[in-house]
């Protein structure tokens, strides 16, 4: 279970860098505050 934050944590940098390399910065703002929301 120690383990869960550390995995979580580097999915959400793997998830944002993808949203980076997918959109264009117009997107941006947009995607970083769903996935905020989330």
């Amino acid at each position: 279970m120690s383990q869960l934050p550390g995995i979580l944590k580097g999915l959400k940098v793997t998830f944002r860098t993808m949203i980076k390399t997918l959109f264009p910065d117009g997107l941006l703002n947009q995607s970083h505050n769903q996935a905020r929301a989330l």
